[in-house]
């Protein structure tokens, strides 16, 4: 079959890999991405990866299972990047609420591999945090996401999979193809347009910051109001993310990611505050009402895989790999 993807982020690179490694069938795949480097926002993310979400801290539905699909394919595609792209394997959530405290508490006690972390054990690891305690999630990882994205690409051409470096602007340029997948991040919109499909814009801005002088890289991710992530060299922090909901315009406003990021920040990590940013990064994703991302079929050869918000990296290898066998099955 001819099969053509629409975006070269997780979630249209996931679908392509499941096809392209472990259909039953042989398929003549064709991936569409405006840019020469695959992504989109999700070469902008921060890259954090764990079955537990929301401000609870509860498992995420499929959570155990697709985390388990994210480490799977992470390892396919590690025989294809010569550089390691995890950065951080293990993640701090800290509690920023005393609500927040009981649920983490009791999250610790209902699974074995959640660790309760009080505040002096939180400032052995971050010497930079404020004195807050929180839950150490063993099953984290925060990786690079362009050198992953790197490492699925050159796969998938290891395949012979086609990448044309052109945007798919309307739905019509899919109909040559026996079956198509619209996975373009917030541009989806474009080529839905007129089927009612609940997605939200969700605008997503982090900064990179120096690690001051003296500090020791951090161990771990850490994920409260805000997220830190240790950049590959070791020397800089992303942190964010703004959140900001509606906004669909992926341009970087540095006036208004400070507003929503450094009261926080100060919050958190109060050194980082006095410091301005070496870096922005920002992009548009979108989301879901029921927060979970939308993977249906469209037409009688299309399917929408989209809607994936802040858990792109959790779902797409699970939920790619359903897509691909339900194509495969034609």
């Amino acid at each position: 079959m001819k099969i053509a993807i629409a975006g070269a982020g997780f979630a249209g690179l996931s679908v392509a890999w499941h096809l392209a490694f472990h259909a039953t069938k042989h398929h003549q795949i064709t991936v569409f991405d405006p840019h020469s480097f695959p992504g989109g926002a999700s070469s902008t993310a921060a890259g954090l990866v764990h079955p537990f979400s929301g401000k609870r801290g509860n498992l995420a539905k499929w959570g155990e299972e697709a985390f388990q699909a994210a480490l799977n394919l992470f390892e396919e595609a590690k025989k294809y990047q010569s550089q390691d792209f995890v950065l951080h394997r293990g993640m701090l959530r800290l509690a920023m609420t005393k609500e927040q405290e009981l649920d983490y508490k009791n999250s610790a006690l209902t699974h074995s591999h959640l660790r309760w972390f009080e505040k002096e054990e939180c400032r052995q690891h971050f010497p930079l945090l404020s004195p807050l305690p929180g839950l150490f999630v063993e099953k984290a990882l925060a990786i690079d996401p362009q050198l992953y994205l790197e490492a699925l690409k050159l796969g998938l051409k290891a395949k012979r999979v086609s990448f044309v470096d052109k945007s798919i602007s309307d739905k019509e340029d899919l109909h040559s193809f026996d079956a198509a997948v619209i996975a373009c991040g917030y541009k989806t919109c474009e080529l839905t347009h007129g089927f009612d499909i609940p997605f939200r814009f969700l605008k997503g801005q982090g900064f990179e910051f120096a690690l001051p002088n003296g500090v020791l890289p951090f161990k771990y991710a850490i994920n409260g109001d805000l997220y830190a992530v240790m950049l590959r060299d070791q020397k800089r922090l992303f942190v964010g993310a703004t959140f900001e909901r509606g906004n669909a315009d992926p341009a970087a406003d540095l006036e208004v990611a400070k507003e929503k990021i450094y009261p926080k920040l100060k919050a958190m990590i109060p050194s980082l505050a006095e410091q301005e940013p070496l870096a922005i990064r920002s992009h548009v994703r979108l989301t879901t009402a029921s927060h979970m991302p939308y993977v249906h079929r469209l037409e009688k050869n299309t399917w929408v895989f989209s809607g994936l918000g802040s858990k792109g990296l959790l779902y797409h290898a699970f939920l790619g790999k359903r897509l691909a066998g339900e194509i495969d099955s034609l």
